[in-house]
């Protein structure tokens, strides 16, 4: 490395790194080499996937003669498939339906520690209000989080995000301090010249969890006690995250738009708000602030006492949450629902890094 790194460990247990052959550097990483548990069997796109063991599979397992993945686009038939014995999981489940699986006989609900979060990029260029940080922070004293996790998860399934890609059962997470508070933001927006109140652009958000159309409405609701309208729409998922990035000609700004983010370790969550242009960055670079926290980055990956780096894992979350170059809306918990004869699966934080290679059936 050309620089130190204090959690280099974690950063190589990352989901995306893989060992591949390096003898054709121009192509390395554009092909697989074959290695995991099961290998393709039949493809219907956009309804199903048939997986077969991988008779070469280096580790142990895996226990699955073959594996199928079904797409269900809502809850209702994803449920009844269950019921039906149709399917013997259902992963990422809606958590208003958790009461109804777990009433289910013979029938998991688990629970993982966190899930994804859903952010809100706010774009910052000339002509939008979210260049000046005072909207940016009233949006943010706005939202009733707490209300979003009573109503749509049940009081349980969600956490309070505090505006950095750092999920709550973390050790190095630094709680928003207040976390609402509607008398400021109404404050803010008077200094910022919006004494009577503000309209936002559109925001928009795509259906990457089947409860996200309440999150939204909820907190479009919630933000009107602060005097701020900001209309919602949903948008398909197909085309979704290229329709609201910047550009690759840099001809068209972001949108004003949600995007899902999962849990990672510590360095590697406050390093993605650390990347100028990264679409989860808030684009709020080159600035001072933004300055500052790159500088923080690089002292935290050269300090070598784990104390000492979450003291500047806690600065770099103040100036976040000061600054809200994006603002985090809510954390869900992924839910998933099996049949109690099966065996080797848990929930993970990240739904996509669950491995099938030691699930059996009894």
């Amino acid at each position: 490395m050309k620089t130190p790194n204090a959690e280099f460990g974690w950063w190589a247990a990352e989901y995306r790194q893989a060992i591949m052959p390096a003898d054709d550097i121009e192509k390395i990483g554009l092909s697989g080499i074959g290695s995991g548990p099961f290998k393709f069997a039949k493809i219907d796109p956009k309804r199903s996937v048939v997986y077969e063991a991988n008779e070469n599979y280096w580790g142990e397992g895996p226990y699955l003669d073959t594996l199928e993945v079904v797409y269900q686009p809502a809850m209702g038939p994803a449920m009844n498939g269950f019921r039906s014995k149709q399917f013997d999981m259902v992963l990422s489940i809606d958590p208003a339906s958790a009461p109804q699986f777990a009433a289910l006989p013979d029938t998991v609900v688990d629970v993982a520690k966190a899930g994804s979060q859903m952010l809100a990029v706010m774009p910052k260029y000339e002509g939008s209000p979210f260049m000046d940080k005072r909207v940016r922070q009233a949006l943010t004293l706005a939202v009733d989080r707490q209300k979003i996790i009573d109503i749509v998860y049940g009081g349980k399934y969600a956490w309070v995000t505090n505006d950095t890609h750092m999920a709550d059962f973390n050790a190095d997470f630094l709680a928003r301090d207040p976390v609402r508070d509607v008398a400021k933001a109404k404050q803010l927006l008077a200094e910022a010249g919006h004494a009577n109140g503000i309209t936002l652009p559109t925001l928009y958000y795509s259906s990457y969890y089947p409860e996200i159309d309440r999150v939204f409405q909820v907190m479009s609701e919630s933000v009107k006690e602060a005097g701020i309208t900001m209309p919602i729409e949903l948008k398909q998922k197909s085309g979704y995250r290229k329709w609201r990035v910047e550009d690759k000609k840099k001809t068209r700004k972001h949108r004003f738009a949600m995007g899902p983010v999962g849990p990672r370790n510590p360095a590697a969550n406050l390093f993605r708000m650390a990347r100028p242009t990264y679409n989860e960055s808030g684009y709020w670079h080159p600035s001072p602030k933004g300055d500052e926290y790159i500088a923080l980055y690089k002292k935290a990956m050269a300090t070598g006492d784990a104390k000492e780096r979450r003291a500047i894992y806690h600065e770099m979350q103040r100036i976040l949450q000061d600054e809200v170059p994006t603002l985090f809306v809510i954390g869900r918990r992924t839910i998933d629902v099996y049949r109690s004869n099966v065996h080797g699966w848990k929930a993970h934080s990240q739904g996509w890094s669950g491995k099938f290679d030691k699930v059996w059936k009894s």
